[in-house]
């Protein structure tokens, strides 16, 4: 296309032949690649080349003339002695393969004297001075080889418009001389030009013709048009030129077919004006565009993967049944993620196609894959038999990408946005509650913009997402210890605080339990605190909430009292503490140790100091009752309490009861220990995308043995189970109270990264840092302060000792796992005990990734140890 195929001149032999009067030279270069599998001799010559001039003038078809590829450009060979051969033979052979010869047979024919060398039109060769031809046998030949090009040089009339041209017994081409001959110049755009200007007419027409060479070049001077001059074009000329590409990657012929097809996918992705044009031919084009995906995808990436993709999902909104099994089978056979974006928009018989095929697929992970792009585009009436069959296939959500989230934020009816909230109340995204994407999903859903029926369903979509992440009552009855998140990282607490807050009175309550049990004890006392409520209504809430299954002794629900007591309407102060004695009143006695460790994640000293010298006598005594269980207050302690009478006295007497009781240990403690795991995502599932991919961590808290302890010469030793765990030298701690950054321990995104859930683009593993229990490092022993312990002998009892194992609350899928949390424990587990505040101590190991190793199984992550002094 950018080298002149007519001219007034060739080189033969060195000398310049030129054109006689009223004549033109035609170039028309082929490939011998074509030949290279030929089975019988082929004999190309002057005979038996056909040609026919729209003149109804035979022309004269002079010879060949050897051309080479530069890179993208044919052109004539740089050979300046290479003549004009008069015959090519292609010969099979069987040490050679193909043996291909060019003869030639007659000298180089002398320019005429009537017409100089020198023209004015441009010929095909670089001219050269003329000089006399040697002599040379008449048998002179050449071997060539496949990869070589070969021009036939053919003679016409300068009022030739059209030659046809062909082997003997073949189907002749059609070449549109005029068009040839504009093709190698360059065109500029204005303005002004629009698709009436004649050149862009006759390409746009040849474009469309059944003459496959010229349409191959129109097309490939249109892909060049449009690529190259996006930005200097009108939108009709754009238009245009995709439309013209669309139809040319349909054609019978694979010369235009492969030219337009190339040109259409392989550059830059589409735009929105592409697309649109692209969807008005869909309809009828689209079942070549299949045929095409199919064969490229697995080998597309980039704008290439995402145009093919984007043909298919045009094609699937108009298809129709067979053109629909055909795109099933191109994204079935693909298998990544995100080819399954392109079953969005389906019309009714695309439905049909993937509830069919669904049932038939034996893969899981494509089955999987088929039923999640029927979330948020089933009808209503065909949404009970989507959501039985998800349950039954146990789908999951483990991509924070999933097109599901995308799906629901492009949606604009209200109908479409209820229906993926109702398929995700029964499909769980625990793996990715973590994630950004997942937070501002939850952010959107529960939202003042969304229609009030659809918040309603994302407030019960929220509180069935929560309990998907809950363990089992009868594996932690306490439900989760109160480790409080960062505010902001965690979007499925930040949705049940909504909840709290907006939702209507049964969702409040659902959603406040969903906080308590899992240990987000800070969040639902800021969730009850923004809905400003009345003592006598906040006692009525309360009431209600210690009655819900689970909440009356579940960890956090002390914690939140604590918390509110305090940070709430002093007004409402009295309400709260006599609630939390009348919730206190049904909790076990021998367990009020763990009582007492909940609740003080949530007292706020300082405020609690103030409530115990409040005027009011019934504040007062409520508060101090609570201070003097939660302190370990002695009697020697509680009179110096009652004899100070400020809150600041008070305060400072706290201070000093807490340093000293970092260095004065108790006898006995009570023992939670709090178990982080983490399990690889099932390849059959969810593909292995190139390694091993994890879940998000889970934590479950279990009653770990009595732990004794005893001070041996300024050491404290702590023993379980008549086998000493540990010993070490306590430091002393500041005269001062725990504030909330020491205690609870708050998660924290881990500090390092793990190829988890979700694929990147290039369909590889995505890391994540998911939220775990705050890391420790092992202090070095001898140390002041290294009070370390080994976990493992308070672990093996308690796991000997379970039933069912706590291994099935900590992974997704217990019905597959084939190991108990026994297996994961290491021969030891040593941490750092440190002082938590009034004779606490809490310690949890270094936060660090599982092992690739232990891929084929759920592996623990780190262990968290509370001890709590029992009176």
């Amino acid at each position: 296309m950018h080298t002149a195929l007519l001219g007034d001149s060739y080189l033969d032999e060195s000398l310049v032949v030129t054109v006689e009067a009223g004549q033109r030279f035609l170039f028309l270069p082929f490939s011998l690649q074509p030949f290279a599998s030929v089975d019988a001799e082929v004999s190309l010559n002057t005979a038996t080349i056909k040609a026919e001039c729209s003149t109804g003038k035979k022309p004269r078809v002079l010879g060949f003339q050897l051309w080479q590829r530069v890179r993208d450009r044919v052109q004539p060979a740089r050979d300046r002695a290479a003549p004009l051969f008069e015959k090519v033979t292609i010969k099979p052979t069987r040490d050679e393969g193909v043996l291909i010869e060019a003869y030639s047979t007659r000298r180089p024919r002398r320019p005429p004297a009537s017409r100089p060398a020198a023209t004015s039109r441009p010929a095909a060769g670089r001219p050269a001075a003329p000089r006399a031809a040697t002599a040379r046998p008449t048998s002179g030949r050449r071997k060539l080889g496949s990869d070589d090009w070969l021009a036939v040089v053919v003679a016409v009339d300068d009022a030739d418009r059209e030659i046809r041209i062909g082997l003997h017994r073949e189907p002749m081409e059609r070449i549109g001389i005029s068009f040839v001959d504009d093709a190698s110049r360059r065109f500029t755009f204005t303005p002004r030009t629009g698709t009436d200007d004649p050149t862009i007419t006759a390409a746009l027409r040849w474009a469309d013709s059944d003459a496959p060479a010229m349409a191959a070049l129109a097309l490939a001077r249109i892909a060049e048009w449009r690529q190259g001059t996006t930005d200097k074009i009108k939108r009709e000329l754009l238009d245009a030129f995709t439309a013209s590409l669309a139809r040319g990657a349909t054609a019978a012929d694979d010369r235009p077919r492969e030219i337009a097809w190339r040109s259409l996918v392989t550059r830059s992705a589409f735009n929105a004006a592409e697309r649109e044009v692209l969807q008005g031919l869909a309809g009828r084009v689209g079942i070549s565009w299949v045929s095409h995906a199919t064969r490229e995808l697995p080998r597309a990436d980039g704008a290439w993967r995402a145009n093919l993709l984007t043909l298919l999902h045009l094609a699937w909104r108009v298809a129709d049944a067979a053109c629909c099994d055909g795109i099933i089978d191109a994204v079935l056979a693909d298998g990544r993620p995100e080819a399954f974006d392109v079953f969005d928009g389906a019309n009714a018989a695309g439905l049909d196609a993937i509830f069919r095929r669904a049932r038939g697929v034996t893969d899981v992970r494509l089955r999987a894959g088929l039923l999640r792009s029927l979330i948020g585009q089933t009808p209503v009436e065909r949404e009970a038999e989507l959501l039985a069959e998800a349950q039954r296939l146990e789908l999951q959500i483990v991509d924070p990408a999933d097109p599901i989230f995308r799906r629901f934020a492009d949606a604009n009816d209200p109908r479409v946005r209820q229906s993926i909230l109702n398929a995700l109340k029964v499909v769980p995204c625990s793996a990715v509650h973590h994630t950004q994407q997942f937070a501002r999903f939850i952010d959107a859903a529960t939202g003042p913009r969304q229609d009030v029926a659809v918040r309603e369903s994302a407030f019960a979509m929220v509180l069935a997402q929560a309990a998907f992440g809950m363990a089992p009552v009868d594996i932690q009855p306490h439900g989760a210890f109160p480790l409080s998140s960062e505010r902001g990282v965690d979007g499925l607490t930040a949705g049940l605080a909504r909840a709290v807050v907006e939702g209507a009175p049964d969702t409040r309550m659902g959603a406040l339990r969903a906080l308590l049990l899992r240990g987000e004890a800070r969040a639902a006392a800021g969730a009850v605190g923004d809905l400003r409520l009345s003592p006598d209504a906040i006692a009525a809430l309360l009431a209600k909430l210690t009655g819900l299954d689970g909440a009356a002794r579940a960890d956090g629900t002390f914690a939140f009292m604590a918390e509110l007591a305090s940070s709430g309407d002093r007004r409402a102060a009295p309400v709260v503490l006599r609630q939390l004695e009348q919730a206190s009143g049904g909790y076990p006695a021998s367990l009020r140790w763990r009582l007492i460790t909940a609740l003080k994640c949530g007292i706020d000293w300082k405020r609690w100091t103030a409530l115990a010298s409040d005027r009011d006598a019934a504040i007062a005594g409520l508060a101090t009752r609570w201070i003097v269980s939660a302190a370990h207050l002695s009697g020697a302690h509680q009179s110096a309490w009652n004899a100070a009478r400020r809150a600041n006295e008070k305060l400072e007497l706290l201070k000093r009861i807490n340093r000293d009781s970092s260095v004065t240990p108790a006898s006995r403690y009570g023992c939670l220990l709090i178990v982080e795991a983490i399990e690889p995502l099932d390849p059959l599932r969810h593909g292995r995308a190139g390694g091993v991919r994890w879940n998000a961590p889970r934590r479950i808290t279990l009653f770990g043995p009595i732990v004794i302890a005893r001070d041996v010469g300024g050491k404290i030793v702590f023993a379980a189970a008549e086998r000493q765990l540990g010993e070490g030298r306590p430091a002393r701690l500041d005269a001062m109270v725990p504030d909330e950054k020491s205690w609870p321990p708050t998660m924290r995104a881990a500090t390092w990264t793990l190829a988890g859930v979700g694929v990147d683009a290039n369909g590889k593993p995505a890391a994540f840092a998911p939220l775990t229990i705050p890391g420790a490092a092992l202090m070095p022993e001898g140390g002041e302060g290294a009070v370390n312990i080994d976990v493992v002998p308070l672990l093996r009892p308690v796991l000997a000792a379970a039933s069912p194992d706590p291994i099935r609350a900590l992974t997704w899928n217990p019905t597959t796992v084939d190991c108990v949390l026994s297996d994961l424990l290491p021969e030891t587990f040593r941490l750092t005990l440190r002082p938590a505040g009034f004779g606490s101590w809490v310690g949890s190991g270094p936060s660090q990734p599982p092992e690739t190793s232990s891929a084929d199984k759920p592996a623990l992550l780190n262990v968290m140890v509370i001890l709590e002094p029992i009176e």
